[in-house]
């Protein structure tokens, strides 16, 4: 394994916790514009954008600590090894755990607004499959 190759690991986790953060944003964002006027609804949306912050961001510091070469080292095997390493895995399962709790609450979070909805019966159970399509 080269430089090269660590040095995008350590790029990858940059990116991929950003995106994956503002991804949960943007679902929660979404669920605030269409259902909004809830109140409810408005502060489960906030609670998820905290719940999304807490469990994401602080990844990137992680990363940027464990996984990055510090001054003075070399991009090498040691560096996969220190992020591999049982400190800050403990706390990316933690982190998974969180995240997983996150996605079901994303999931079930849109089910009692479209259930009130006054519609018929077949429109509802056509905004249910479209905002359960989440579960795949």
């Amino acid at each position: 394994m080269t430089a090269s190759y660590f040095k995008r690991v350590f790029a990858h986790n940059f990116i991929a916790w950003a995106a994956i953060f503002l991804a949960k944003f943007s679902i929660l964002w979404l669920y605030k514009r269409l259902f909004g006027i809830k109140r409810w609804v408005r502060y489960a949306v906030y609670v998820g954008i905290a719940w999304a912050a807490i469990t994401y961001l602080p990844n990137m510091a992680i990363a940027g600590y464990w996984c990055a070469a510090h001054v003075g080292e070399q991009w090498d095997i040691n560096v996969g090894a220190r992020c591999a390493s049982k400190a800050p895995l403990s706390w990316l399962v933690s982190s998974a755990a969180m995240s997983v709790a996150l996605d079901i609450y994303i999931f079930v979070l849109p089910i009692p607004v479209v259930v009130a909805l006054k519609l018929s019966r077949r429109e509802r159970l056509g905004l249910l499959f479209i905002f359960t399509m989440a579960a795949l």
